[in-house]
């Protein structure tokens, strides 16, 4: 059985990689837009970013720590199939 604690950390090595690209593209089509005031922006996005892989850094180690993996078995054009 996995630990409620587990669940959680391998919930946000599922999620917060695919957030990271998102705000990846976010500041991407930011800085060519047209915006006359990017900077405000850019700097929530970059600290969110930074926000986002520390979490994801400790969710890691959580898992490493407790011999677990997150393992990707199957992916289609909608879903994803991870194995714990």
């Amino acid at each position: 059985m996995i630990p409620d604690e587990a669940i959680l950390h391998f919930e946000k090595a599922i999620y917060l990689p695919m957030l990271t690209v998102i705000l990846e593209r976010d500041r991407a089509e930011i800085e060519i837009s047209a915006l006359k005031f990017k900077d405000p922006y850019l700097k929530m996005i970059e600290q969110t970013i930074k926000f986002v892989q520390a979490n994801l850094k400790d969710s890691n180690t959580y898992l490493r720590r407790k011999n677990m993996k997150l393992i990707k078995r199957s992916s289609d054009a909608d879903f994803t199939e991870y194995a714990f």
